[in-house]
């Protein structure tokens, strides 16, 4: 059991080529699209954190196509 667990922390994950992106107070960063430029962050790999900072745009998200604004999905008969 302590073995699976061990297996889904987060340093297995790091230990599988992930990393983990932070902003200045830390706080997880899970969507490029809220970064701006000359953010500094903090990237954590499995064997240390480097200092990083945003250069340029973050990318522009985009409506999925044929998608309406609304979530109804309606029937199909």
């Amino acid at each position: 059991r302590s073995k699976l667990l061990t297996s889904l922390g987060y340093k297995s994950v790091l230990g599988r080529g992930y990393a983990i992106v932070r902003d200045g107070d830390e706080r997880p960063v899970a969507d490029a699209a809220v970064t701006s430029s000359g953010m500094p962050l903090r990237i954590e790999f499995r064997d240390g954190r480097v200092a990083a900072t945003v250069d340029g745009k973050p990318p522009v998200r985009r409506k999925t196509p044929g998608k309406s604004g609304s979530d109804d999905q309606g029937t199909l008969l």
